[in-house]
């Protein structure tokens, strides 16, 4: 199977793998795989706000996408996150209206009270995603996970930035109890959001001045909406009251500016400094808004999405992490188009294919099937072998 942009799906196309949605807790089947697509059902998909599925097409019957968590984790995890944001997002939403004010004005009044959701079940899923990643192992490496709707949207997000977050931390090294602080804080960190109902099931370019303007607020936010529960940690509220903030000191919402070192050894709280939990959270963050397509509406692909960190590494971003996460990152993830930019075989230029081999950070040999000309025209399937560092001749794109 491959990845095909709603755009691009034409009726009488396969889908690949089942879509899901998660409604307060609870999973419910959208499409199952092997459902034809049709004319109104591409037309509900793209109103539901999906960017791209996995459909099936000839020649790709072997490649199969697989993300780092298992179906289980990721399933139990997402259900998790869903019923913790969506029980606070409803209740705020009541009580704003039964008191017919805007429900930041009332926690601003101190007059937001309620008995927050367990948050048993988020640690668990934490302790899962733990095991899954570094007992199992399954994956080696980062690869970007399918498109979502917009339904699911920043369950989706903080789920990816809390793997990204703890695939970092492996590599520095850090303990279980640091990992499942880091891991919390992660799943926890856009919480905020859940105290602007006219933000929460939006996506950041779909906001108008004023609604990116309020949404500067949710860290805040977040941190005083569980600044009263007992099962959420001092530092796992740093980070989620720290995430956006920068290392030159013009972030949000309290100026604070970082060491821009490794974030081994800090305590949560330093005088005008960024906690080093939060400063992870920082990229995985934004790497994350950049290659799903939340933050702005052209999806970024790996390669550029890492090119944006790095721009903003020593500034915006704790440099020593952005290096860490970009020898993480699968550039060419399995599923993925491709298009052949340069080719000492001028007959295939322009070629397009599909990943079914990527690579990884042991090493950056992949494999193509290459399924169409660069005149578009269908060409008898074969594999291409590329070394993404030695082979000068290729150069290829993602084509999303």
């Amino acid at each position: 199977m491959r990845q095909c942009s709603i755009a691009d799906i034409k009726p009488g196309m396969v889908l690949g793998q089942p879509l899901h949605a998660y409604y307060g807790g609870k999973r419910t089947l959208l499409l199952g795989a092997k459902a034809a697509f049709s004319a109104p059902l591409i037309t509900k998909l793209q109103s539901m706000g999906y960017s791209f599925v996995y459909i099936e097409e000839e020649g790709t019957e072997e490649i199969v996408p697989e993300n780092v968590l298992s179906d289980e984790t990721w399933d139990n995890a997402l259900q998790a996150v869903s019923r913790y944001y969506e029980k606070i997002c409803s209740y705020i939403k009541e009580l704003s209206k039964k008191r017919d004010r805007k429900s930041v004005d009332i926690m601003e009044m101190g007059m937001l009270s309620f008995p927050l959701p367990k948050s048993s079940l988020l640690r668990e899923s934490v302790r899962d995603i733990i095991e899954d990643l570094f007992i199992i192992g399954k994956v080696e490496g980062y690869d970007t996970i399918s498109g979502v709707s917009r339904t699911n949207a920043i369950h989706n997000h903080v789920l990816n930035v809390t793997v990204i977050s703890l695939l970092i931390g492996s590599e520095y090294g850090f303990v279980d109890s640091e990992q499942n602080v880091l891991g919390m804080g992660a799943l926890l960190h856009d919480v905020g959001k859940t105290v602007l109902p006219g933000i929460y099931e939006k996506r950041y370019w779909e906001l108008d001045p004023d609604d990116q303007e309020e949404v500067q607020k949710h860290p805040l936010l977040g941190e005083r909406l569980l600044s009263e529960a007992r099962s959420i940690s001092e530092a796992e509220r740093q980070i989620i009251v720290q995430h956006h903030e920068r290392q030159d000191g013009n972030g949000y919402p309290f100026g604070l500016k970082g060491k821009n070192n490794k974030p081994l050894r800090s305590p949560y709280h330093e005088a005008n400094r960024i906690f080093r939990f939060a400063e992870i959270v920082a990229v995985a963050n934004v790497f994350d808004n950049l290659v799903s397509g939340n933050y702005f509406q052209h999806r970024f692909t790996p390669e550029e999405a890492l090119k944006e960190l790095n721009r903003e590494a020593g500034t915006g971003l704790n440099s020593d992490i952005v290096r860490v996460l970009s020898n993480l990152v699968t550039l060419y993830p399995v599923g993925s188009n491709v298009v052949i930019k340069r080719h000492s075989d001028a007959n295939l230029m322009g070629a397009q294919g599909v990943v079914a081999k990527s690579d990884t950070k042991d090493s950056r040999e992949i494999e193509i099937i290459l399924l169409y000309d660069g005149n578009g025209k269908r060409m008898q399937p074969y594999v291409e072998k590329v070394h993404l560092v030695d082979d000068k001749s290729i150069k290829l794109s993602i084509a999303y």
